[in-house]
């Protein structure tokens, strides 16, 4: 696939979410330019330091959006595609004030699958999130160098590689004890199943591999297996 020099604009969007979208956007671009505009600035798009200024991608969090008339109005064609996340469907209908094709809705919380969808590139493959990049917790691999917290089992688990499209244990760490989940260590598999299924990541995960979602069965069997258990 080729890949390609990509200016993005994130208005009004939560750091975490915003450090997903990067990654989601490395996977189509070798070079991205991405800017953030703080909740609640939207005029610095159309503002004097920005003269003349245009984006390929604007994405913009509609929690504390305008009507999109005004958005319209503001942003002028300062963009090629509008991005709009957001969890209430009633929005849907306020895209119809841009130009067909210029806008698009995505129901949070924000997946692979809704993200390409949402930029036109259906059958073009999107590297997925690990659940350290989700949850942006430092102990992935090559981050606690940087963070300098502890290492997460996760992250350096090869028996489960490439499940679920993830690195590591990085998109079935449900199954992975010892794990650390909101900074705590957590226990076995069968002490922290239960609360990992209301996990916002392990929904995401399902939703994004569908029927082709690694069973826990097949997890478990191959780090067994690996680690002769």
């Amino acid at each position: 696939m080729e890949r390609f020099s990509l200016k993005a604009q994130v208005v009004s969007v939560s750091s975490a979410e915003s450090a997903r979208i990067l990654i989601l956007l490395s996977s189509i671009s070798r070079n991205i330019s991405l800017q953030l505009v703080s909740e609640g600035s939207l005029e610095d798009l159309a503002d004097a330091r920005f003269p003349g200024q245009e984006f390929d991608i604007l994405i913009f969090d509609v929690k504390s959006a305008r009507e999109s008339k005004e958005i319209r109005q503001v942003i002028g064609d300062i963009a090629q595609k509008i991005i709009f996340l957001t969890d209430d469907d009633s929005y849907l209908s306020k895209i119809k004030d841009f130009p067909s094709g210029q806008a698009a809705l995505v129901r949070k919380p924000l997946t692979y699958h809704k993200f390409a969808e949402g930029l036109g590139l259906i059958g073009i493959h999107l590297r997925k999130l690990n659940c350290w990049e989700y949850h942006q917790c430092g102990r992935g691999p090559g981050q606690v160098e940087v963070s300098g917290l502890a290492g997460c089992p996760v992250g350096s688990e090869t028996s489960t590689n490439a499940m679920n499209e993830g690195t590591m244990g990085g998109r079935v760490c449900w199954a992975i004890g010892g794990s650390f989940c909101s900074g705590e260590k957590q226990g076995t598999f069968a002490s922290k199943i239960i609360n990992c299924q209301d996990c916002d990541f392990y929904k995401l995960v399902h939703e994004e591999q569908g029927q082709y979602s690694e069973s826990i069965n097949s997890i478990l069997g191959r780090m067994r297996r690996k680690n002769k258990i």
